[in-house]
């Protein structure tokens, strides 16, 4: 267990939302990976990173969980999956910065087999160095549930075969 530090009013909702929530065989200690080269190694910035990792596994797990929910349930051959979020805390050179993994954010689509037309990248496991914009997910989602767009909606149509960008 990690000793609070006592600058860090957020540690206390850490502990009670990712620490306790994670299982000891998937709690990731402060020593147990090595830190990006580029980074000061100080205790206090493996305890903030160790912390960042348990949030990438808790948020791992909660994702397995739902995909063995859609299975159970007979629901994952008809479910279009996106998963996407923001930068997520500000870690030095990230978040904030304007250089190399500041600019970049999760973004996965999941498409069943019978939706893989859908897919403007062709097969599974497809890495795309095409720039996104979240300005895009409404309209996109939008047309995927059949809706009518919004005449205010400013975005594009990610998933369809006219992905023309003005």
């Amino acid at each position: 267990m990690f000793a609070q530090p006592k600058s860090d009013h957020y540690w206390g909702e850490y502990i009670k939302n990712v620490w306790d929530s994670l299982s000891k065989a998937d709690r990731i200690g402060e020593n147990d990976f090595k830190m990006p080269p580029f980074y000061h190694v100080s205790p206090e910035m493996r305890k903030y990173f160790a912390r960042v990792y348990n949030s990438i596994k808790l948020t791992d797990n909660k994702i397995g969980d739902l995909l063995y929910r859609l299975d159970k349930n007979g629901l994952r051959d008809n479910t279009i999956i996106l998963f996407y979020s923001d930068q997520g805390e500000g870690i030095p050179r990230g978040k904030t910065n304007g250089i190399n993994f500041g600019h970049r954010v999760p973004f996965v689509i999941g498409f069943p087999q019978k939706y893989k037309n859908l897919s403007p990248w062709g097969t599974s496991g497809t890495v795309s160095g095409e720039l996104g914009d979240f300005e895009d997910l409404a309209p996109t989602i939008l047309s995927l549930a059949g809706a009518k767009m919004p005449d205010y909606l400013k975005g594009h149509l990610e998933l369809s075969s006219d992905r023309a960008h003005n």
